[in-house]
């Protein structure tokens, strides 16, 4: 059995960690969190859980349902997590999880894409999100974008 780390970036630019058990099973644990890096605001969230099955020699039984809690964002800044956190931008209050959920996924030419309905202020949308899957010294896998 594997153990190790992964990453998942949401829309923009959302950075995760994930452990793996086996080739084709993941196990989120509180310890990750996720970066994100956009135009004027970086940071990090966290709070993340769900589910991922991912072997990239069967893509087709590929999956992931993720989501992270939208009030635990920081960027270093307390005015600007204030202001991030209200009804302007995440309005974690009505809004309290951004999700992702993927059911296609294919390679492409830096690694991988996973295609699937983003949640994010209660507006759904199908993105496509590239990352990589390099396996650790320690047996286990990080992910990236």
């Amino acid at each position: 059995m594997h153990r190790g780390t992964l990453l998942l970036l949401p829309l923009f630019v959302l950075l995760t960690g994930f452990g793996l058990y086996q080739a084709a099973n993941y196990t989120i644990t509180e310890d990750y969190s996720i970066r994100f890096d956009g135009s004027g605001a970086e940071g990090t969230f966290r709070g993340l859980s769900g589910t991922i099955v991912f072997d990239p020699n069967d893509l087709a039984s590929a999956r992931m349902d993720v989501r992270l809690e939208s009030a635990t964002i920081a960027t270093g800044n307390t005015t600007k997590d204030r202001h991030a956190r209200g009804e302007k931008w995440f309005d974690v209050e009505r809004y309290p999880y951004i999700s992702f959920v993927a059911t296609d996924f294919m390679r492409d030419a830096a690694g991988y894409v996973a295609e699937g309905e983003l949640t994010l202020h209660g507006v759904r949308k199908t993105v496509r999100l590239p990352f990589t899957l390099t396996e650790t010294a320690e047996g286990g896998c990080s992910r990236g974008v």
